[in-house]
């Protein structure tokens, strides 16, 4: 019998002669257990999924057989309230999208994506699609992944489309925005974007209405904490990074950008 049995049969198999104390006592066991019950049943609720291969496919939707894909594990993760996906130890190497982007939507919970560093995993959306897209009302974490060769009108890294993103330890690189701008990334209106310890560089807003070639915050909230922004490219204005919102700076590193004119 598991933890989580014996306490379900425990709860109220405590014994106490019957009197005022022992009962109070009996009150505050019970609360306890039921606590502990709460705090497991809620800890089972949030999976965890390991990702296992560079693939990008999807052959079993309840992630059972022995490949688990990054975009098995996000569609998993998106259908049953969020949770966390890591990456199996001395898996190294880029995952390429089969032409579309993954697509984090659980509004549940939240999603966290776990890489083991930005130079160990790649995602890249090979110059055909954008890689990630974050979707109004979605919490999602991003740790320890290179992001590269996206393609999108707006945000060809990602597309925070008015979700709650947080990004650790990342790269953005060689992505590209053909219409409203981010090549890197965009935050949308309602979006909340926190980069921590990132890299967006060689990025491109490459329409003549775009704008901010590695970041553009069309219209949210954007903090840049110990981040790097260099070296990116943008048709209109901002070739680094164009704010149209809130954007919160602390010990970031801005240079080498460029805005390109005709």
């Amino acid at each position: 019998m598991n933890l989580l049995a014996k306490l379900r049969s425990n709860r109220t198999g405590f014994i106490f002669k019957k009197h005022s104390r022992d009962l109070e006592a009996q009150r505050t066991i019970e609360s306890a257990a039921a606590a502990v019950i709460e705090a497991i049943e809620c800890r089972q609720l949030l999976s965890s999924v390991v990702v296992n291969s560079l693939l990008d496919n999807v052959n079993d939707s309840n992630i059972t057989g022995n490949t688990v894909t990054l975009r098995e594990a996000v569609n998993y993760e998106n259908a049953n309230g969020g949770g966390s996906i890591t990456f199996a130890p001395g898996l190294n190497g880029t995952i390429t999208l089969n032409g579309t982007q993954l697509e984090l939507s659980d509004s549940t919970g939240s999603i966290t994506i776990d890489g083991p560093a930005a130079n160990a995993i790649s995602i890249s959306g090979n110059n055909v699609s954008g890689v990630f897209q974050i979707d109004s009302g979605t919490t999602a974490e991003i740790d320890g992944l290179t992001i590269t060769a996206g393609l999108a009108d707006a945000g060809g890294g990602i597309n925070n489309n008015g979700g709650t993103l947080v990004m650790n330890n990342c790269e953005l690189s060689g992505n590209t925005a053909t219409g409203a701008g981010g090549g890197g990334l965009v935050n949308q209106a309602g979006g909340t974007s926190t980069l921590t310890g990132c890299t967006l560089d060689n990025n491109l807003s490459n329409n003549s209405s775009g704008s901010g070639g590695g970041l553009l915050n069309a219209s949210g909230e954007v903090a840049l904490y110990n981040s790097t922004i260099a070296d990116n490219r943008a048709a209109n204005t901002g070739g680094g990074l164009t704010n149209n919102g809130t954007l919160l700076m602390g010990s970031d590193t801005v240079g080498m950008n460029q805005t390109i004119t005709n």
